[in-house]
């Protein structure tokens, strides 16, 4: 048998053809024996070449039943050719595919060698970055959806929000206008940003990303940061500047940021007379050294700032609020005589700082919270085992102090 036989047999035959009449049909071999009435038509089939063809209109006319069948076979025949045709290209590409690998990897690597030191890695970058916002993202979200939903649809509760049909397009949508609500707030906080003065006394305050549990509900009233800013605003000496600096990530694309921020909260800090919004150019470290204190509500600023041998003034109910070098300020009171202590030379005691990070370092167990952060590489079942474990050390404590509290009442 000869000719080309792959235009004419449909996959589903194939597979089920004996071994020798596949080799025959399209392998170019003599067929030998006999292979049943289904393998032997089809061969007759294919050695007539018969193809299937769109049926005349005056079929649709005459016997439209017909025509019908007719149509549905032309588009199986049609799809089966193209289908065969693509595994062939594919099949072609995989014998040739390490050898092209190779050579582009040999063709590159010299282009990289010749211009490594003139060509930037920035662009690269930038279009990389423009690509996963763009395009990964998005795709991701309409094809495959999307599990992670921080937002809320109006007028829908947060667990219908963005469920349904196209509910992946409606939350991709609303992050694309999120992301240019945080381009254009970012270019209102940069436009009312001034240059520090590092020769006179201010207080840096770094501002928290908000949403985020740092802030609601650890921060209590001061979820707020604006009011932080004020009170520190009215209290602090004469001469005195506070110098406000963003979190970076409230205006990335992943972040929902835009959530918490808008035009006027920038105006008010604006407006107070002795406060300075800083650019993102200006170090965090530098403005942390020549500082007289570090005032936040509960973030990882203040645990760098003590140190870094400076005091902090923590407005929320933070994890280090009893060391060494922390004022917790949750009053007007409190914060004024903190910062009245801190304007007459107070100075952070080192070794004490040492100790209480050494007391918490023994009051605590080592585990993996899966925040992206991977300190310690810690198997999953001795994570799920040290935290399970940690909770009953805990809660025994706990119930130790409630049985010894009411021995003393019935005492």
């Amino acid at each position: 048998m000869r000719g080309d036989y792959r235009e004419a047999v449909p996959d589903y035959l194939v597979q089920q053809m004996p071994g020798a009449l596949r080799s025959a049909l399209f392998g170019g071999t003599s067929a030998a024996g006999d292979f049943g009435l289904l393998p032997q038509a089809v061969a007759a089939a294919v050695a007539r070449g018969t193809t299937v063809r769109f049926p005349a209109p005056s079929m649709f006319v005459s016997n439209p039943r017909r025509a019908r069948k007719h149509v549905a076979r032309f588009v199986t025949d049609r799809f089966h050719r193209y289908r065969r045709t693509l595994r062939s290209l594919r099949g072609s590409l995989r014998k040739t595919s390490k050898y092209a690998a190779r050579r582009v990897e040999l063709t590159w690597s010299r282009v990289e060698l010749t211009l490594s030191t003139r060509v930037p890695k920035r662009g690269a970058r930038h279009v990389q970055r423009l690509y996963r916002r763009y395009v990964r993202m998005p795709l991701r979200g309409l094809i495959a959806g999307d599990t992670n939903r921080p937002l809320k649809e109006p007028d829908r509760p947060m667990e219908e929000s963005f469920r349904g049909r196209f509910g992946g397009l409606r939350l991709q949508v609303m992050r694309m206008e999120g992301n240019r609500r945080k381009q254009e707030l970012l270019r209102q906080y940069h436009a009312r940003c001034g240059t520090p003065d590092f020769t006179v006394p201010y207080i840096f305050v770094a501002l928290h990303y908000q949403p985020e549990q740092t802030t609601s509900p650890t921060g209590s009233v001061f979820v707020d940061q604006n009011l932080m800013v004020e009170m520190l605003a009215r209290l602090v000496p004469q001469g005195w500047r506070i110098y406000v600096k963003e979190h970076p990530f409230q205006f990335f694309p992943n972040s929902i940021g835009e959530r918490s921020r808008t035009i006027e909260f920038y105006d008010d800090l604006e407006a107070l007379p002795n406060v300075t919004l800083v650019p993102w150019s200006v170090s965090p470290f530098k403005l942390i050294d020549d500082a007289q204190a570090v005032a936040t509500v509960c973030g990882t600023t203040g645990i760098e700032t003590i140190m870094r041998g400076k005091p902090v003034l923590a407005f929320g109910y933070a994890w280090y609020r009893g060391c060494e070098g922390v004022f917790y300020t949750p009053s007007v009171a409190a914060c004024r005589g903190a910062i009245a202590t801190i304007s007459n030379g107070y100075t952070v005691d080192e070794r004490k700082v040492r100790l209480y990070l050494k007391a918490v370092e023994q009051s605590c167990f080592r585990a993996d919270l899966d925040f992206g952060v991977h300190i310690e590489p810690i198997a999953h079942d001795e994570n799920v085992a040290r935290i399970a474990g940690g909770i009953r050390h805990i809660y025994g404590q706990a119930m130790d102090r409630v049985g010894a509290f009411t021995g003393k009442l019935d005492s």
